[in-house]
């Protein structure tokens, strides 16, 4: 291209650059016996940026920049894709992986060497696509970059991206991200429940509050055990209750009888302890699965309100 603009300096330099890194390669094909290093790949990346920008047109910037993106695609997308992939998997976004493109490739059952051959013909292809994109209008450009994506696309499919950054997996993730930061109404309303059981003033009160949100979570039946001890006898003086340590609650389509032993009842037996490892009693929920499934944030809505249940039992008890 610098030879088209008759910018002979910067052909040049392209050149005695190209010399080497075709040198280097010689040596860096598998099996390698040579590997460039972090120092190596920013300094190549400084040179081709540099030496562009010198080369560039400036009533045409915008292909200035274009061009280099395109020529450079395969390790622009593979560096761009790695932290977005550790990202959405948990990992440390500088932590290497096993993710890069030809990992993939050999994931799919190429050898080393093919796979490095199809990244070296995607790269050619690609800088010849971006030459002639000196030559396209507009019009022509924006043609030649929708079906250049179409492909793209189609390669990323290919090679499993798509199994980091499928739609119901993003979803999920921004599902997750909006409910654990108090987003979706449903957070909310369960929050405001939390809140209720957690300011509640009596065993009795606590619960009826506690009924309310296994209510909402739709589990059939739960049973309170409190262990009897001189502060709870205390805490249970006014109440007259042949059983004043123990809580039954159940929807009116569950029956305990014939339903307990069906095998799609969900049971969960959570200890009541505080910080200090005290236990104040148990909570025992139980769910058919069969009437209705565990929705996506059962148990984590379980786990706030045992926390709930505890901080209420420190003030009371």
């Amino acid at each position: 291209m610098s030879v088209i603009q008759h910018n002979f300096l910067t052909a040049v330099l392209f050149t005695a650059l190209s010399g080497s890194i075709l040198g280097f390669l010689r040596y860096n094909f598998n099996p390698a016996s040579i590997f460039m290093g972090d120092g190596g790949s920013y300094f190549l990346g400084y040179i081709i940026a540099g030496l562009s920008i010198t080369g560039a047109v400036k009533s045409q910037l915008g292909a200035a920049l274009l061009i280099p993106l395109v020529a450079l695609g395969v390790p622009i997308f593979d560096t761009l894709i790695s932290p977005l992939r550790r990202f959405m998997l948990g990992q440390s976004l500088f932590k290497p992986d096993k993710g890069h493109i030809h990992h993939r490739l050999i994931a799919k059952g190429l050898s080393a060497r093919r796979s490095v051959m199809i990244i070296y013909g995607i790269s050619i292809c690609l800088c010849l696509l971006s030459i002639l994109l000196v030559n396209f209008r507009s019009e022509q450009a924006g043609l030649f970059l929708i079906i250049l994506g179409s492909i793209s696309i189609v390669f990323i499919r290919k090679i499993g991206y798509f199994d980091y950054f499928a739609t119901d997996k993003l979803y999920g993730w921004f599902r997750d991200v909006t409910d654990e930061a108090g987003f979706t109404r449903d957070r909310r309303t369960f929050l405001a429940l939390q809140l209720e059981i957690t300011n509640a003033r009596d065993l009795n009160t606590l619960w009826e509050k506690i009924s309310n949100a296994l209510d909402r979570l739709e589990f059939d039946m739960a049973q309170l055990h409190i262990h009897h001890t001189n502060e709870m006898q205390q805490a249970m003086e006014t109440i007259h209750d042949d059983h004043p340590f123990n809580w039954i609650w159940m929807r009116s389509t569950f029956n305990d009888e014939a339903d307990m032993s069906k095998a799609s009842i969900f049971k969960i037996e959570l200890p009541l302890l505080n910080d200090k490892y005290h236990s104040y009693g148990t909570l025992w929920l139980i769910k058919d699965l069969h009437r209705n499934s565990i929705s996506h944030y059962t148990l984590r809505r379980v786990e706030h309100l045992r926390r709930s249940v505890i901080h209420a039992l420190n003030k009371i008890i």
